[in-house]
């Protein structure tokens, strides 16, 4: 992917005028450029414009950051349109990213949506099988007594 455009979520017209661009995605943006007096607004024109699904681009949510209690609310509404991805903001870490991606499983199952596992996680997972077994050799002679 070359390049991202964000796009104001609560704007059909920016997204419109967005979507004829050459941009690789679009990243729909609930968060900084939305006020919250239209988060619940935002959240229904981006599920819209999700199904709407124009052109090649792919399409990206970037939701509010966990600290703001609206996150959750923002995945609960957007998944059935199907983003390619979820953008997550101001993330402290792994275990917001642990819980964001609970969320995302419970509401890719309620909206049917099945995940494949990327082509590489399988070979990752042998690598590190593999390292983890080669370790455990290395490691062997030191564990026994002298």
């Amino acid at each position: 992917m070359r390049s991202m455009l964000f796009v104001p979520g609560d704007s059909p017209r920016k997204f419109e005028k967005a979507s004829e661009g050459k941009a690789d995605a679009l990243i729909i943006d609930l968060e900084d450029s939305v006020v919250t007096e239209k988060k619940e607004e935002a959240r229904g024109l981006t599920l819209t414009m999700l199904k709407g699904r124009p052109g090649q681009h792919q399409l990206y949510v970037r939701v509010n950051a966990l600290d703001t209690g609206m996150t959750l609310a923002d995945l609960a509404a957007v998944m059935p349109g199907r983003p390619d991805g979820i953008v997550l903001p101001k993330s402290q870490g792994g275990d917001d990213v642990r819980k964001v991606a609970t969320w995302l499983e419970a509401l890719e199952a309620a909206a049917g949506i099945a995940i494949a596992p990327p082509a590489s996680s399988a070979s990752r997972r042998r690598r590190q099988a593999r390292s983890s077994a080669s370790a455990a050799i290395r490691t062997a002679p030191l564990a026994s007594p002298a």
